[in-house]
């Protein structure tokens, strides 16, 4: 048997890397009451952890004043809702020339490369209509901004543990750490449960570890280590005694009825 006695984690993973950093976003627009143009609005965000007031000045600043066709601007906007715990956007267009003739002319969309709109609650197959003015589009977040990076740390072996996971498969997970710590911090995790599991090898030569997040991913601390402690148990195998159901019993009642041409039939 083996257990994760006690871990040292530190929370020095970033809530933004390069897996989930990248954000698109695309509409339409008349020039001069005729012309329409493309305007693709995209930035990565930095690999940083981020608070959503940072990542509002990140976002903000980063896309201040874009320009296209004939020098016309534009500018997106973050905006964020502590009442709903969600992100708005807004993409200003005409607004610097005042030139009525210019006007969203299609939904403001998530492109499908974006890779940030998971963690920012953001979906690829919403999309906002125009509000306020043909020259402001709204696009709100349909779930709440989680800039958690992940809530748990999964211990993942490539030992054969008799831990069965969510979707009823076998898993080599041998322990889920609650991170409870704030960012720069470090999470301290003792086995006060004793969660043990068997493990199906014949024989262990080595042992390979990966921390995951909560979809999967390997946590990469950024240089920093972390530090694990493992016990192992011999236990002797015991074999359940076979207990007989009452299916056995009538399989055993059926064996001993005679066959119909075995029974005699008197003269």
């Amino acid at each position: 048997m083996c257990e994760l006695a006690e871990a040292e984690i530190p929370c020095s993973f970033y809530n933004f890397t390069n897996e989930n950093n990248f954000l698109k976003f695309e509409t339409f627009v008349i020039f001069n009451g005729s012309t329409n143009y493309n305007i693709d609005v995209s930035f990565t965000i930095p690999e940083k952890n981020y608070t959503i007031s940072e990542l509002q000045d990140l976002v903000n600043n980063k896309t201040d004043r874009r320009t296209f066709g004939n020098g016309e601007e534009y500018e997106l906007r973050l905006e964020y809702d502590p009442q709903t715990l969600k992100i708005e956007f807004k993409i200003l267009f005409g607004g610097y020339t005042g030139n009525p003739n210019n006007k969203i002319d299609a939904p403001f969309k998530i492109h499908q490369d974006s890779t940030a709109a998971g963690i920012l609650g953001l979906s690829l197959d919403d999309y906002c209509v125009v509000a306020d003015s043909e020259q402001t589009a709204r696009f709100i977040g349909t779930k709440a901004i989680n800039l958690h990076r992940t809530m748990n740390v999964y211990v993942r072996t490539n030992l054969q543990l008799t831990n069965v996971d969510a979707k009823g498969e076998m898993s080599g997970i041998l322990a889920k750490v609650q991170v409870d710590k704030p960012f720069g911090e470090i999470v301290h995790y003792h086995n006060i449960e004793k969660i043990r599991f068997l493990i199906a090898d014949k024989f262990v030569d080595n042992i390979q570890i990966v921390l995951e997040t909560d979809d999967g991913r390997a946590l990469d601390f950024n240089g920093l280590d972390f530090h694990l402690t493992l016990a192992f148990f011999y236990v002797k195998e015991q074999l359940q005694t076979y207990v007989e159901t009452l299916h056995d019993k009538i399989k055993a009642l059926e064996s001993h009825i005679p066959n119909d041409d075995e029974i005699p039939i008197g003269d």
